[in-house]
């Protein structure tokens, strides 16, 4: 198709940035130019220009020149420039040339060896938001901006567009827990966590690391309170350091950074106290099994408790694993009946807690146990304890028998232990 000369074309000045309203098109016999309107944008965001040409009335092209393209020097700044997809081949481009001082972008040139006469991108130009204010981009194509058959556009073509500057604001890292630098720190505290908020409402990344090798991080959220758990990871008197790290999910990738410490306290030793037997206690039964104490510990450990049992030629120790703050229990029974306490004996018994850190012993009580052939309790054997065992099994024959009168602690009360205490009385037992 033969060209048409002069050629005409429309300039349409299309910013994108996050909001951007355009004005309705004015027309005439050559042309269409659409303003871009207001734009509005944040420090240190970018904002994307497109210069977009629009041939009219059948209009064919094959070069496009800009001859002058003018923006807000400091307040805009230029960082990339592409040419778009107008024309499908290229005869001739210009790398531009750009002062940022001046504010001024020189030979914007796009020739072709193929006609057009379908709208397109010229170029693509990208700037920076430096600070806060009212920004403009200014295009003029003149004579020389669209030629065909030598014939030059015949009047001059403007478009701008504004643009407005709000200040950014970078994310907020506060309100550390522990605080920063604090001391004796518990270690079974289940976490660090940390308050992170962004002024704008952005959504943002975020990363805690601490000391050590405990870590946590998300890649999109928003404010709130974020954490970094311990799992039992702490160790006592020992410094961290937590590094929180935060960026914005925005073109200006504002950061947020924040350095925080705090050391962990002593061990505490755990503490035990005795319960039962009670210290010093008379004639208990050599049936009793169960000893118990109370321990308490600040850590978050388990405890292992040894009730150390005595007599006068032998020790028994039972373990209880595991164990935790409170009342804690010790059965003979646990042991399979493979020690008893003896009879008419002192006993001395004593409990060791061991945290993992530190062990300690509590203090040592005694008992004294009742013998088993005193059946009326004096500490001696004698014709009372015979006639007071002689009449229990002449009354009862083999029933079940009171324990102190079982001599042979076999369930019954006969003539075995009758036999069993006499020979005691007569120092053959």
């Amino acid at each position: 198709m033969k060209k048409i000369a002069p050629l005409l074309l429309c300039l349409m000045l299309v910013m994108t940035a996050s909001i951007s309203i355009s004005d309705e098109p004015m027309d005439d016999d050559y042309t269409e130019v659409a303003l871009p309107g207001i734009i509005y944008a944040t420090v240190n965001e970018t904002v994307n220009v497109s210069i977009y040409i629009t041939p009219q009335n059948n209009t064919y092209i094959d070069t496009v020149a800009v001859d002058n393209l003018y923006f807000t020097a400091g307040t805009l700044e230029e960082t990339d420039f592409e040419y778009g997809n107008l024309f499908t081949q290229t005869t001739i481009t210009y790398p531009p040339e750009v002062n940022n001082t001046s504010g001024e972008i020189d030979k914007i040139l796009w020739g072709s060896s193929e006609n057009t006469s379908s709208p397109g991108y010229l170029c693509y130009i990208s700037f920076k938001a430096k600070s806060v204010g009212i920004a403009y981009v200014n295009l003029t194509l003149s004579g020389i901006g669209v030629a065909c058959d030598g014939n030059p556009l015949p009047k001059i073509i403007t478009s701008n567009c504004t643009i407005h500057i709000a200040s950014s604001q970078p994310p907020v890292i506060f309100n550390p827990s522990p605080s920063n630098g604090e001391e004796n720190v518990s270690v079974d505290i289940p976490n660090f966590n940390v308050q992170i908020s962004d002024p704008d409402g952005d959504n943002f990344q975020w990363s805690i690391e601490i000391s050590g090798g405990v870590n946590n991080s998300s890649a999109n959220d928003t404010d709130g309170t974020k954490f970094a758990w311990f799992w039992d990871y702490l160790e006592y008197n020992k410094k961290y350091t937590v590094w929180v790290n935060v960026t914005e999910n925005t073109p200006s990738a504002l950061t947020a950074n924040a350095v925080y410490n705090f050391t962990t306290g002593n061990n505490t030793p755990p503490t035990v106290e005795l319960i039962y037997p009670e210290n010093l206690t008379d004639y208990l039964s050599v049936y009793n099994t169960i000893f118990n104490c109370t321990v308490t510990d600040s850590g978050p450990e388990d405890l292992t408790v040894k009730f150390y049992i005595n007599d006068t030629v032998s020790e028994v120790v039972g373990i209880v694993n595991n164990a935790s703050d409170g009342v804690v229990n010790f059965n003979l029974d646990s042991l399979g009946g493979s020690w008893w306490l003896t009879h008419y004996v002192t006993h001395s018994w004593y409990v060791t807690v061991d945290d993992g850190v530190s062990t300690v012993q509590s203090e040592t009580w005694t008992f004294f146990t009742s013998a088993a052939p005193d059946i009326n309790e004096d500490r001696v054997v004698n014709y009372l304890d015979v006639s007071s065992l002689v009449a229990h099994y002449l009354l009862q024959g083999f029933l079940p028998g009171e324990i102190g009168e079982d001599i042979i602690e076999d369930g019954i009360v006969n003539y075995l232990d009758v036999s069993s205490l006499v020979a005691h009385y007569l120092n053959t037992y």
